[in-house]
């Protein structure tokens, strides 16, 4: 209401709404004609986070500017300038653990700041830091990471006993697995690229030592399970144990085998016994397929493990069939050729199996599941014909079908019986007698 008003000693009124998109569709349809003619003397400024939240009619009428979020090296520039106007004493280390953990936010950063300085107000260390967000410490999380990578399964244990005994939150915590697995992605996919990979110099040379010995592959993993364990912890599974099967999960991803080289047989065996008697003590491996000569007992190099790859199916016959074999592998051509004209048909020869090739004739028998209604079905004029066409378009000339029930088969279904005298029975009757002149159609 006191917009229309000019100001008494500024040239203009500033209107300044922070987390704009929580406005309610009835102030925005309020604050709308304001919008559409705003007196001159007055600004306005919507602060928001999630713009595709605002309705179109306001974004419209507004000059746009994003943001991007601050880099950790100017937040701790900025950061640093604080504490030395307020004399205090604080590590590099501890100022570049707030900026990181303020994820490009300078108001976050200064107000984790605070709370410190509160917290303890001299001899701040980077496990203060951790404390106060509910973060594992640097060292935890850079031994988890070890244990991780050496497929160590009992140290990932004992290190994750450490780190919830510390007291950390779950979430936090499982925030920071992600983000590190994505700063090692990064490292290892553009290198110390500080663009991409937003980390300062001693931490990116830390994210670049611990992505030497995995692959992207590897790190894909990692962080598709993280998500699926910061998923499942939301639902209400115990944070311990997901966390628990996650990363030993990921220290024993060395053990997984792609789809190709499992499908290319390419597995290989554990590595050779190191003395003659071992290599005595237990037979050489031998492929499924052929014998393979016994392994050098002193090889350092695993034995390769031979599997027997499946046969490879015969490719189907593409011409026109002319003896049984070729009818036969021809079968699924003839049966989609009387698809288009009969479904149904088509439908039962699917199952059945060519057991004669006669010069004009194609002898079918069905699997015993299948009963004389089904051999009608075949026999009706309009299947029949469907059938012959797809004869036709695939034999070339003019073929019919006989077919016949495997041994065993449905027998079919019994007929109805004669219909009986029903007006003998002396229910009917007391109904006759109640409604004279009636007479019985059927019973059902």
């Amino acid at each position: 209401e006191g917009i229309r008003y000019a100001p008494l000693r500024s040239r203009s009124k500033v209107y300044i709404i922070d987390e704009a998109h929580m406005l309610t569709r009835e102030a925005f349809n309020t604050l709308l004609k304001t919008l559409e003619e705003p007196p001159p003397h007055v600004k306005f400024f919507f602060a928001t986070t999630e713009v595709h939240k605002l309705p179109d009619t306001i974004v419209s009428r507004c000059q746009r500017f994003d943001f991007r979020r601050i880099t950790t090296a100017d937040i701790v520039r900025r950061l640093r300038q604080v504490v030395d106007g307020e004399k205090l004493k604080v590590d590099d280390a501890v100022l570049a653990a707030v900026a990181r953990s303020s994820h490009g936010g300078m108001r976050d950063a200064e107000s984790l700041l605070d709370q410190l300085v509160s917290f303890k107000a001299t001899g701040l260390s980077e496990a203060d830091v951790a404390a106060v967000i509910g973060e594992a410490r640097g060292a935890h999380l850079a031994d988890l990471l070890a244990a991780v990578r050496g497929g160590d399964s009992a140290k990932v244990f004992t290190t994750l006993a450490a780190i919830f005994a510390s007291g950390v939150d779950v979430a936090a915590f499982t925030d920071q697995l992600l983000e590190r697995f994505r700063a090692l992605l990064a490292v290892k996919a553009v290198g110390k690229n500080p663009d991409i990979v937003d980390l300062p110099e001693a931490d990116l040379a830390e994210a670049e030592k611990q992505a030497a010995g995995l692959t992207l592959e590897a790190l894909l993993y990692f962080i598709q399970i993280t998500l699926e364990a910061k998923r499942r912890i939301k639902e209400g599974a115990n944070p311990r144990i997901v966390l628990e099967v996650t990363l030993v999960k990921m220290s024993r991803s060395a053990d997984l085998v792609t789809l190709s080289d499992a499908l290319r047989g390419t597995v290989t065996a554990a590595p050779a016994p190191a003395t003659a008697a071992a290599a005595a003590a237990s037979p050489a491996p031998v492929a499924e397929a052929a014998p393979a000569p016994a392994p050098d007992a002193d090889a350092d190099e695993p034995v390769p493990l031979a599997v027997a790859a499946p046969p490879a199916p015969a490719p189907a016959f593409a011409g026109k069939p002319t003896t049984l074999e070729e009818t036969q592998s021809a079968w699924t051509r003839i049966v989609s050729a009387i698809r288009e004209k009969s479904l149904l048909s088509a439908t039962i020869l699917k199952e059945g199996r060519i057991t004669r090739l006669g010069a004009d004739e194609v002898v079918v028998t069905l699997a015993a599941k299948f009963n004389d209604s089904h051999l009608k079905q075949l026999e009706n004029p309009k299947n029949k014909v469907a059938i012959e066409a797809g004869f036709q378009a695939v034999f070339g000339r003019k073929m019919v079908l006989r077919a016949f029930l495997e041994a065993g088969g449905s027998a079919p279904a019994p007929k109805p019986s004669a219909p009986q005298d029903t007006t003998a029975d002396p229910g009917v009757k007391k109904i006759l007698e109640a409604f004279g002149g009636s007479k019985v159609v059927g019973i059902e």
